[in-house]
């Protein structure tokens, strides 16, 4: 393509995005803001997610060797028992002993030692409560209990998110699988021998007794010494652990983003089938001559007036 050709064709492109935009203004610069905010909203989202993502396998990403783990154990309890929707991991100390962290199936917020005893004494207080109602034969609460062993994870490591200036010290749980993640009622329905309209409780004793049993390993071996944290919040000896870093989406490029598709979608818009002036179909006209004796005379000296 000959510079004359290039340069009459990018003048045509500006030609028709300005003619467009000439005829409802306004319109086309509120579509375009529109388009731009969900589109640019959605964008923003995926990559945060895989950001986000990324920043929970953390023990994949970090360059060097983390110590991995395969004795863990994840356990998230029903609403009644005022423990939320967090997955509580029962996982090895520094040190020797257990202790217990909190967050969901892919990662564990590493809790400090006071934190950890006021989660401990919720669990039992939740454990003993459905050891009753398993006494009595009532197995409602394993609609929402959970209870996964042979967790694998790593050890404590820091996620640095330089957007927020944020340091998170948790350990990296390795995936675990939907099934497992199942409710205990709908691990137990999905077993052979469960009965469809018979008596199960066979099954639920021996899955909460499991549950149980390690509820109290845990209590056991419990370590409640501080070895993550000083006074506050502030991480004991930081540059000992594994260290990942970060930035994830915030305000800024959001509003980088839906600003660039929004202006992007303006110029799809005006520049798309809509209508124009008569004095710029004239142009086109002209400028389609133009390229037809440029066309024409290619290969040729003879200069184009």
């Amino acid at each position: 393509m000959s510079v004359k050709t290039a340069w009459i064709r990018l003048c045509g492109g500006v030609d028709k995005v300005a003619s467009g935009l000439a005829y409802d203004p306004l319109g086309k610069i509120i579509g375009g803001s529109v388009i731009g905010a969900i589109l640019g909203t959605f964008m923003t989202l995926v990559v945060g997610a895989y950001k986000e993502e990324s920043a929970q396998d953390f023990s994949d990403s970090v360059d060097q060797d983390m110590q991995i783990f395969e004795d863990g154990t994840l356990m998230r309890f029903p609403e009644v028992c005022g423990l939320g929707d967090d997955y509580y991991l029962i996982s090895q100390k520094p040190k020797d002993g257990l202790e217990i962290s909190r967050g969901n199936y892919d990662y564990s917020h590493v809790l400090k030692a006071k934190e950890q005893r006021e989660v401990a004494d919720a669990i039992s207080s939740c454990m003993n409560a459905m050891h009753g109602w398993a006494r009595k034969g009532n197995f409602e609460f394993a609609n929402e209990f959970r209870h996964i062993s042979n967790i694998e994870y790593s050890e404590a490591g820091l996620v640095q998110d330089h957007t927020d200036a944020t340091i998170h010290l948790h350990k990296d749980i390795s995936e675990v699988s939907e099934s497992d993640r199942k409710s205990m009622h709908n691990i137990i329905k999905a077993q052979d021998d469960y009965v469809e309209d018979g008596d199960n409780s066979g099954l639920y004793h021996a899955a909460f007794n499991a549950a149980a049993q390690s509820w109290n390993s845990y209590k056991r071996q419990a370590n409640d010494a501080e070895v993550y944290y000083n006074n506050g919040n502030e991480i004991k000896n930081a540059d000992q652990y594994a260290k990942y870093e970060y930035s994830s989406v915030g305000y800024l490029d959001w509003g980088k983003t839906v600003g660039g598709v929004g202006v992007l979608a303006i110029f799809m818009l005006a520049g798309g089938h809509t209508r124009r002036s008569s004095a710029y179909a004239e142009r086109e006209d002209r400028r389609r001559e133009r390229l037809s004796a440029i066309k024409a005379l290619s290969g040729r000296d003879t200069p184009i007036l």
